[in-house]
């Protein structure tokens, strides 16, 4: 794995802007019996090394909320979501690459443990963008149940991530780095695109002959980012989709679900499958 962090604390400290020191639900993994659903403990392991992160962020929830809608109900969804997929992802494959994804309040912070692979920057990324579609895909519903929208952006550098303090009920999660410190400034300026994903090209060049291959088929290059149309069959249906996006009022959140939910529901031969192949 090429690159790596100082082991000096404080020196790192100092290399980064902003350190990720959050209180945290203990990681854990959704589990479904005949006759309950709960969690289960699930430790992630230490990590650090250069990889693709996520901010995964649900889309207005404070106007969630003032609809009426209780936060438990949006957040049990949403983690329970994230969850179940990341345990199918890490049952689903055949080498040693995982999706980790760490939970604080309405958002998500997700990146590849790539520990002990040679560098792959397209295959994580890759991987990153099957998880946040497949989780997009799962939080719309067409009817009958609360449909959560959610922003997102990528980026590719130095992450570290330390598990490093358990009490019962409790965990102390340590994760700082400029990947993660770059998603997380650039989704606060998708505040008022709900649904949209996007990579940050800064860190990561993908060459077209890569661009043929699902999920990467469906990014779009525009200015300084690579944006990621996870609901979408093909970039065919590119330029309908963004009429009838700005057709839709930001301020109509039931009606955004509904335009994201027909387009997902049209594809006819999804961009990915439940079960992300080898990168």
């Amino acid at each position: 794995m090429s690159g790596s962090f100082p082991a000096n604390h404080e020196t790192t400290m100092k290399s980064f802007p902003l350190i990720g020191l959050l209180l945290i639900l203990e990681n854990l993994i959704w589990s479904e019996d005949q006759d309950a659903q709960e969690f289960s403990i699930m430790p992630i392991p230490s990590y650090s090394g250069e990889t693709c992160v996520a901010f995964l962020d649900i889309y207005g929830f404070k106007r969630l909320i003032e609809r009426g809608i209780k936060a438990e109900e949006a957040l049990d969804k949403f983690y329970s979501t994230i969850f179940r997929i990341n345990r199918d992802f890490d049952d689903s494959q055949m080498n040693v690459r995982k999706i980790r994804s760490l939970i604080v309040s309405d958002c998500s912070v997700v990146f590849v443990d790539n520990t002990g692979l040679t560098q792959d920057e397209i295959g994580d990324v890759k991987m990153v963008l099957r998880f946040v579609q497949k989780v997009n895909q799962e939080l719309l519903v067409s009817s009958g149940s609360l449909s959560i929208l959610t922003t997102c952006s990528v980026d590719y550098g130095l992450f570290k991530y330390e598990d490093r303090i358990e009490f019962e009920g409790l965990g102390k999660d340590y994760f700082f780095g400029k990947p993660y410190v770059a998603a997380f400034l650039d989704n606060e300026k998708l505040k008022n695109r709900p649904g949209y994903c996007r990579v940050i090209r800064k860190n990561l060049e993908i060459s077209e002959i890569n661009r043929n291959i699902p999920p990467l088929s469906l990014l779009e290059t525009d200015g300084d980012y690579y944006y990621f149309y996870w609901m979408l069959n093909s970039l065919n249906e590119l330029a309908s989709f963004k009429r009838q996006y700005e057709d839709v009022s930001e301020s109509t959140y039931r009606n955004m679900g509904t335009l994201l939910c027909s387009f997902k529901n049209s594809a006819r031969h999804p961009a990915n499958s439940d079960a992300p192949s080898q990168s």
